[in-house]
């Protein structure tokens, strides 16, 4: 439990940078969230992969389900903290 909490967190703060960096750039609002989920999602994804060819370790789907309800929790607070 608390080894899934702390990539939830991480990625809470994966989510939080990623907006805060694209209000930096000329992304659409409508597509700023989209785009930062998405973003978010893959660098989960990759980092999966890469446990592949950890030994001792594996890819999870649920480890990326985890890290994508993260961030975007990050993603959304940040918003709505900003609005």
């Amino acid at each position: 439990m608390i080894r899934k909490t702390a990539h939830f967190t991480e990625y809470m703060i994966l989510g939080i940078l990623m907006y805060m960096a694209s209000s930096k750039n000329n992304i659409p609002r409508n597509n700023k969230v989209l785009w930062c989920i998405l973003l978010c999602t893959l660098y989960a994804i990759t980092d999966e992969v890469h446990q592949a060819f950890v030994p001792g370790r594996g890819p999870r789907v649920f480890d990326v389900i985890i890290d994508t309800a993260g961030s975007i929790t990050g993603i959304l607070m940040t918003k709505f903290i900003i609005k």
